[in-house]
């Protein structure tokens, strides 16, 4: 009914993967899940449809906070620990987490064997208070913890900004994405939209720039919505 409803659902490969770790608690209760698999989540949350072209992905990105060891440069050896995972059918998973500090290498990650995550900039504004939701899969609900949704949007307008010339089309899913979450929480969530927005703006001038620059690429109407 949901499918029919035009809710997004998970095709079988995802779902065997989101699955598998939803049951390990590495997107659900321990990790948070992120990109356009956590904006999928959003469509059931609110009962709204979102445009195809925003939904398409292989990635599975995991943001973990529960870091322990760091290194200050990758070892080239045959102790290095992989942040990314491809499958045979191009499915892909990357682990990351919260870049404090002077920008370092790969960071071991606390509970999870044989892997590490790299540190990204701006990720601990996206993971701070995230909620539960619920992503279809082809044997039925399958639990995830994502982002609040209004950081969601506000984030997509911060990583738009910082993307090269090479990355248009992923800028330009990222603005896509950010539009129509914050169209959607300036009707449901109108608070939270705009405490997410005003958070991230007293971050510092960079913040502030990278926000501002992504929202030159908004209707007007979304603008509106933020401020």
């Amino acid at each position: 009914m949901l499918k029919r409803g035009g809710i997004p659902g998970l095709d079988y490969l995802a779902s065997s993967v989101v699955s598998v770790l939803s049951e390990n608690f590495l997107i659900y209760k321990g990790g948070v899940l992120i990109g356009s698999h956590a904006f999928q989540a959003y469509s059931g949350m609110f009962g709204a449809t979102f445009e195809k072209s925003s939904l398409r992905t292989l990635d599975i990105d995991i943001a973990c906070d529960n870091t322990v060891t760091a290194y200050s440069t990758i070892p080239l050896n045959i102790g290095y620990l992989p942040s990314s995972f491809v499958g045979p059918s191009g499915i892909r998973v990357d682990i990351v987490t919260p870049l404090r500090g002077k920008p370092r290498g790969i960071i071991k990650i606390k509970n999870i064997v044989d892997a590490a995550a790299i540190p990204l900039r701006f990720l601990d504004f996206l993971i701070k208070k995230p909620v539960d939701s619920v992503l279809i899969g082809v044997r039925g609900g399958i639990p995830v913890t994502v982002p609040h949704p209004a950081r969601y949007a506000v984030h997509k307008l911060i990583i738009s900004s910082q993307r090269p010339v090479s990355e248009s089309a992923k800028s330009a899913k990222d603005i896509i994405q950010a539009e129509q979450i914050i169209l959607i929480c300036a009707k449901e969530q109108p608070y939270e939209l705009k405490r997410a927005f005003h958070e991230a703006m007293r971050q510092g001038p960079k913040w502030k720039k990278y926000i501002e620059k992504g929202m030159l690429k908004l209707s007007s109407d979304a603008r509106s919505a933020l401020q």
